[in-house]
């Protein structure tokens, strides 16, 4: 899954990519050496990036990350999976829209909202099959359908932009 993370004003491309047990991460391309362990209760993790120690705490802060790396700060804005990592798209992706991306390979169903369409968490989209199972994506935010990428019969990959709202 490519993501596109913002820090300050640049705009950079990280692709994970699973590889058994293990996670392979890119950044703009180039392959990382990356060791980490990640605790679901704890926002601080010990990582070496590419033979070289660091220390990294982190909070959610609005629709960023607030990260301490080395005792300097950085607000991080990360992606939610734009297909092929976009840029252009994610420098678009102002923080009062929510972007949904297809969380597996299949063919949309049914898309079960229009344009304009105000929409309240929990909602259903969109139907999505993968594997002769339909999966029901429903709307994360309250907020209004401003794009629809995707028609019923449309075949989409992983990490596909389906749908914009704006909250």
């Amino acid at each position: 899954m490519k993501y596109c993370v913002q820090v300050k004003d640049r705009v950079y491309v990280v692709e994970l990519r699973e590889d058994g047990e293990c996670l392979k991460v890119y950044w703009e391309g180039k392959p990382l050496d990356v060791d980490c362990r990640l605790h679901p209760t704890n926002s601080f993790t010990s990582m070496i990036i590419d033979g070289r120690p660091y220390d990294v705490s982190w909070k959610k802060k609005d629709d960023a990350f607030s990260v301490n790396l080395h005792q300097s700060v950085y607000d991080v804005r990360v992606s939610r999976g734009l297909m092929r990592g976009d840029k252009e798209a994610f420098l678009k992706q102002g923080s009062q829209e929510e972007l949904i991306v297809a969380p597996m390979p299949g063919m949309v169903v049914a898309v079960k909202v229009k344009l304009d369409q105000d929409v309240k968490i929990g909602e259903p989209l969109l139907i999505l099959e993968a594997m002769k199972m339909e999966n029901e994506l429903r709307s994360p935010v309250n907020g209004c359908i401003k794009q629809i990428h995707v028609d019923a019969g449309k075949k989409v990959e992983k990490g596909e932009n389906l749908l914009i709202l704006q909250k």
